[in-house]
């Protein structure tokens, strides 16, 4: 298995879990629920690369971008890309 599939197996867990609460997701809720703690930019890797994964995935992963958000986490400006369930 290599780091795409282990990913994508990982994201596809976690959807199951943010699908139960949301209709409207972002990026950094989704990596909050797969590593089980709260995204700081300072802590945590970029969400880029992993927005870009979930862009290629989307299909698969029965997704959808929406829109970007500006959030503002520890003082630091964070756009975070929203996605929806695509049915």
């Amino acid at each position: 298995m290599n780091l795409d599939e282990l990913l994508l197996a990982e994201a596809k867990l976690a959807l199951k879990e943010v699908k139960k609460n949301y209709t409207f997701f972002s990026t950094i809720n989704l990596l909050e629920q797969i590593t089980g703690t709260p995204f700081s930019p300072t802590s945590s890797a970029s969400n880029v690369g992993f927005s870009g994964f979930l862009s290629i995935y989307q299909k698969e992963l029965g997704i959808k971008y929406w829109d970007t958000q500006l959030s503002v986490i520890d003082e630091k400006d964070i756009y975070n890309p929203i996605w929806t369930i695509d049915n």
